[in-house]
């Protein structure tokens, strides 16, 4: 019976798995093609570099930074749903479910890892800023690899996280709404590994920054009002409190991080601090 029960849900994984591959071997079996090819006539040369320059065209555009982000919230997703446990105790997904998703998320962790390291060569090679290249290539895998590899040796913010992009608008209205998908799942990624990944990403974006300076501003700031907000211009969440507040009635006062120099390290003490 034990036998049987591996069996099927070795195969149930694979299954789950197999489509997913060629998507994860898309950007190893484009690596190595670039010193196979002869060199292009020149027809062929021109025909190339308009392919490669709507190819980044694209990779720069809001809608992949979009999916992008779409594709990292399910990644995290699937990691919190197979190994916090709180999926399964909330009722959302079966323990059957959740030891699928704990393969899953096995599997796409290893090879964001190698991902990783071929972007970290790739920025190092052309002497791009690696941090960012590589966190993102880490959290999303292969979209975020090809933009990273797409990426012209001139550029230095291609690679970016959509909230930080000029044609940013921010998430959704709806994101914040009470029973909204993306409510229930920000909420379980309040606990488990998720939160810690969190708040290893924003300690990563704050970058050095002097943490009893920081620590002293917010406790100023938290002095001069009796309620203060803290907020990203484009977050829905951020958007849905000031509205309540707003419909309360109460007097407060509103700090935005997208205009401040140390707004990242006050974001990172601030998760330190509540969460």
């Amino acid at each position: 019976t034990t036998t049987t029960t591996t069996t099927t849900t070795t195969t149930s994984t694979m299954r789950a798995v197999s489509p997913l591959l060629p998507l994860l071997l898309l950007p190893l079996l484009a690596v190595p093609s670039v010193s196979l090819v002869a060199p292009p006539t020149p027809p062929r040369a021109a025909l190339q570099a308009r392919a490669l320059s709507l190819a980044r065209n694209v990779t720069q555009s809001w809608p992949y930074e979009v999916m992008q982000g779409g594709v990292a919230l399910g990644l995290l997703s699937v990691i919190d749903a197979g190994f916090s446990g709180d999926w399964v105790k909330f009722g959302y997904i079966t323990s059957d479910q959740e030891a699928l998703a704990r393969l899953v998320a096995t599997g796409a962790g290893f090879a964001h890892i190698a991902f990783g390291g071929v972007a970290a060569v790739a920025t190092w090679q052309r002497q791009q800023p690696i941090t960012p290249a590589l966190l993102k290539v880490l959290l999303i895998g292969t979209p975020a690899l090809i933009q990273v590899l797409l990426q012209d040796k001139e550029q230095t913010d291609v690679v970016r996280f959509p909230w930080r992009s000029a044609t940013w608008d921010g998430e959704p209205e709806e994101w914040a709404e009470k029973d909204s998908a993306v409510q229930k799942i920000s909420t379980v990624f309040q606990m488990g590994p998720a939160a810690a990944f969190k708040q290893a990403v924003a300690d990563a974006s704050a970058g050095d920054y002097d943490v009893e300076a920081v620590d002293a501003e917010i406790d100023r700031l938290i002095a001069k009002n009796p309620v203060l907000v803290f907020l990203w211009r484009q977050c829905p969440f951020c958007k849905a409190a000031v509205e309540l507040l707003e419909g309360l009635g109460a007097k407060f006062e509103t700090v935005v991080l997208d205009d401040r120099e140390d707004g990242k390290a006050i974001r990172a003490r601030l998760g330190v601090r509540t969460g």
